[in-house]
């Protein structure tokens, strides 16, 4: 038989782990809309391999800028490959930070070393939508709700099928914005 004490600390649980879900966004249903956006200025690493790797990228990337003076870190992530038509190892991505255009010059000696990469990438259209962040938790939660309403929207408006292509690539990509100030992941599909 189960105690009142027990059944307390039972239902506390529940609603605690509920609570947590709940607040990563776990009931939030992403809108996708076509959306202008950009010009973004990206300070970044290639990266060839599993995206799950992505925190390790982004680490290396914060630590070589954590001595320049920039004014906001805006982390992004730039995803060519799809990971159900792509091996692991050979999937393809850009890791890195959205620096504001002046502060270029701050950057450019670790451009000139090659140590970092710099692309402005100017306005065009995406497809766009918003989750939630509040924790790495829903940078997960992210790919489980976002990713099928992207797929369903390039769907809906008749976008091309992903096509593994060695060279030719950089067009075509889904990039995660990570707002944290603000609140939320933002993901933008290149509208083809």
């Amino acid at each position: 038989m189960i105690s009142r004490k027990n059944t307390l600390m039972l239902a506390i649980s529940f609603a605690t782990v509920a609570f947590f879900f709940i607040y990563i966004g776990i009931f939030s249903t992403p809108k996708v809309d076509k959306a202008s956006a950009g010009p973004y200025h990206m300070l970044y690493i290639e990266h060839t391999g599993s995206y799950a790797e992505f925190n390790d990228s982004m680490k290396k990337v914060q630590n070589l800028v954590a001595t320049k003076k920039i004014v906001k870190i805006i982390p992004f992530g730039i995803y060519f490959d799809d990971p159900k038509v792509v091996a692991e190892e050979n999937m393809r991505s850009w890791v890195g930070i959205l620096i504001d255009k002046s502060e270029i010059a701050e950057v450019q000696d670790l451009v000139n070393k090659k140590v970092l990469k710099l692309k402005t990438i100017a306005k065009q259209d995406y497809a766009r939508t918003t989750f939630p962040f509040k924790n790495m938790v829903s940078i997960y939660m992210g790919i489980f709700k976002v990713y099928p309403a992207l797929e369903e929207f390039s769907t809906r408006h008749n976008f091309p099928q992903f096509v593994y292509k060695k060279t030719g690539y950089e067009k075509y990509y889904i990039m995660e914005i990570y707002r944290k100030d603000a609140g939320y992941i933002e993901y933008l599909m290149v509208y083809p």
